[in-house]
């Protein structure tokens, strides 16, 4: 399984109301191919450290 078809169960899974976010798209990217560092996220999109953290707690709670 690709991390396309992977996203693809986690939108139909999840229910309208989690608002699947872009950061939380690159996140999940990111962690499915082996980048799994939330810094080296942050540093590669241009945000801050402890909003990727943050964001991927919720991401990993919803899902």
């Amino acid at each position: 399984m690709n991390v396309s078809d992977a996203l693809d169960i986690v939108e139909f899974v999840l229910d309208e109301d989690s608002n699947f976010t872009d950061v939380q798209e690159i996140i999940f990217r990111e962690c499915w191919q082996g980048r799994c560092s939330y810094q080296e996220i942050a540093k590669v999109y241009g945000y801050e450290y402890e909003y990727i953290k943050s964001t991927a707690s919720k991401l990993w709670k919803c899902l």
